[in-house]
């Protein structure tokens, strides 16, 4: 009977059992940046803010001051939004808790 009670397997209070780890259809891994879909999407959209602003794209009659300031804000959003996408996906967080 003291061999039982050494039991590495026993599940008594003494000895809880493991806690089990999550399924592999559970954890979905994530890509590397230029890989995923998101990063790509970005970048278009920062590279379009981007020639908006310096005026490689010409809305309409010219670019004005506004449009200027509309692509670089374009290109700023795109970019912090990449990054929150990216730490959330890293981190594994759930953004509504």
């Amino acid at each position: 009977m003291a061999e039982e009670n050494q039991d590495p397997t026993n599940e008594s209070p003494a000895n809880p059992s493991p806690t089990p780890t999550p399924s592999a259809a559970a954890v979905v891994p994530h890509r590397r940046g230029f890989r995923s879909s998101e990063w790509w999407l970005s970048f278009l959209t920062a590279a379009i803010g981007l020639a908006i602003m310096g005026g490689y794209i010409d809305v309409k009659d010219g670019v004005t001051t506004v449009d200027k300031i509309a692509g670089l804000a374009v290109a700023a959003l795109a970019s912090l939004g990449y990054s929150v996408s990216r730490g959330l996906a890293k981190h594994g967080g759930d953004s509504t808790k």
